[in-house]
């Protein structure tokens, strides 16, 4: 998994506040 697939994913994680 590429570094900006993590961020991307990571971002998304956050604005959907389910981490």
């Amino acid at each position: 998994i590429s570094t900006s697939e993590r961020r991307k994913i990571s971002s998304i994680i956050e604005d959907s506040s389910i981490y």
